[in-house]
């Protein structure tokens, strides 16, 4: 087991192997824990699969943005914190004028369309 390589083939054998044995339990009992039959509606389901991208995308640049700027780039800790704080604090902001908007009774449908056409100008760089 000194080869890290062979630890993460293992584990991920194991996740799927537990993750589909948890599937296969649950949609066979009556009562189940975790109820998968919700995931039937094509709405849902397809909501579910992109907050689940979008967070892992999200949990993905946490935690390795700080370590590249660290390694490749020399930055200290603190440094590396500096850099990437203003994208936590734009979230925020962003945040509390959402939340006045919806308190306004403005449809929710129309801030989630300003954001979804201003990503893909922010993820390739292109500002204007």
């Amino acid at each position: 087991m000194g080869d890290p390589f062979f630890r993460v083939q293992t584990l991920a054998i194991l996740f799927v192997g537990g993750l589909s044995s948890l599937v296969y339990r649950e949609l066979r009992i009556a009562n189940p824990l975790i109820n998968f039959r919700t995931l039937l509606d094509r709405n849902f389901r397809s909501c579910c699969i992109i907050i689940f991208f979008a967070f892992g995308v999200l949990y993905a640049n946490t935690t390795t943005l700080p370590g590249l700027l660290q390694s490749l780039f020399g930055y200290d800790a603190t440094t590396s914190g500096l850099v990437l704080s203003p994208a936590g604090l734009f979230a925020v902001i962003t945040l509390l004028i959402v939340g006045f908007l919806l308190a306004r009774r403005v449809d929710a449908r129309i801030p989630m369309a300003l954001g979804s056409s201003r990503w893909p100008s922010e993820t390739t760089g292109c500002r204007g």
